[in-house]
């Protein structure tokens, strides 16, 4: 089975972190943290400190992306509170705002043909009617795979100082290695959570490594974050593997923007068929209503599992994880089977 639902790295990990796995000391295992001594949380923590030059007391820790989300939204948002989300974004912004029974809100996400995109002034007008606690925003954005600029950004914050605004950027990697905004954001704005993981563009999904750069102003979110045990060893050695092996991630990240090309140049001109334009590294796709089935019939034949969406606005569309060229191959021709002979 070729598991393309869920956007999971489908290349070969560096051998550096292959390395680690088959020859690490058997203490990992047997022996906490010893960061502590070094009064840091974390070898990753001192690692990222160093290469994103941010002080170390400003990064925290978790397991993956979704725990920092879920510690987040725990941490700041009470009964009754607002939390506002993107009307196509990850499922999860809704269930964690559900779990403090905070009120979700969602901003319109446009689109034309070719791709998504967000309209600030769509957020800043939900900030003034609702005065939200906070505001979950993924970039680049999932299931759309749209991204929005820095500057619009940059607009939004200081638009809204008194809105804790978490930036998810899960898919940081695959729209580009840029950081300008990063210790700006950090040192500039104390309302920005930005967010970040090995599980993407690292590959590192079931490693289960988040992290994320935070105002020390949120001391108490900080203090809540931190493991006096410390965390996994091992996955803190894999981590900083992948951390030393920029050019292996590089190379694959090239390989998936070609791929994504493929998909455009190959699939736009099939009648009734739409592909979205991605900074990520899955891609989104609709067909018309009287050739889903038959696509997923198709698919199962072949052996490929990708994420059909049923919610509103998102009926017919699905998304598929670009994976290396002959599965891409693979999927390309059900689809073009599935369209051209509904």
């Amino acid at each position: 089975m070729h598991y393309l639902d869920r956007n999971e790295f489908q290349f070969d990990l560096p051998p550096r972190c292959i390395g680690i796995l088959k020859n690490s000391p058997y203490s990992l295992m047997t022996h906490y943290s010893r960061s502590f001594q070094r009064h840091t949380k974390s070898p990753i923590t001192e690692r990222l400190a160093a290469d994103f030059g941010v002080p170390e007391e400003n990064i925290v820790l978790g397991y993956g992306c979704e725990d920092l989300l879920k510690q987040c939204v725990h941490h700041f948002v009470k009964k009754g509170e607002g939390v506002l989300v993107a009307q196509f974004s990850w499922w999860y912004f809704k269930k964690i705002s559900g779990e403090v029974e905070g009120v979700t809100y969602e901003f319109p996400v446009h689109r034309n043909d070719t791709r998504f995109q967000v309209d600030i002034r769509d957020i800043l007008t939900l900030q003034d009617q609702h005065h939200p606690k906070l505001i979950l925003l993924a970039n680049p954005n999932n299931p759309t795979g749209d991204a929005i600029m820095v500057e619009d950004l940059e607009i939004l914050i200081r638009r809204c100082p008194d809105t804790l605004i978490v930036l998810d950027e899960s898919y940081w990697g695959y729209n580009g290695m840029g950081n300008s905004h990063l210790k700006r954001f950090l040192e500039n704005h104390p309302n920005v959570l930005i967010l970040r993981t090995f599980s993407k563009f690292f590959g590192l999904a079931g490693v289960r490594i988040g992290f994320g750069f935070i105002h020390q102003k949120h001391e108490l979110l900080i203090r809540s974050a931190n493991r006096y045990l410390g965390f996994n060893r091992l996955a803190e050695e894999i981590a900083l593997a992948a951390l030393d092996s920029f050019d292996h991630y590089l190379e694959i990240s090239r390989v998936i923007e070609a791929e994504k090309q493929r998909y455009y140049k190959e699939l736009r001109p099939l009648q009734g068929m739409r592909i979205y334009d991605s900074q990520t590294n899955f891609v989104l796709m609709a067909v018309p209503e009287k050739t889903k089935e038959n696509l997923k019939t198709h698919f199962e034949k072949a052996g490929i599992l990708v994420r059909f969406f049923e919610e509103p606005g998102l009926e017919n569309h699905f998304r598929v994880t670009i994976g290396k060229p002959a599965i891409n191959t693979l999927v390309i021709q059900c689809i073009r089977d599935a369209v051209v002979s509904p």
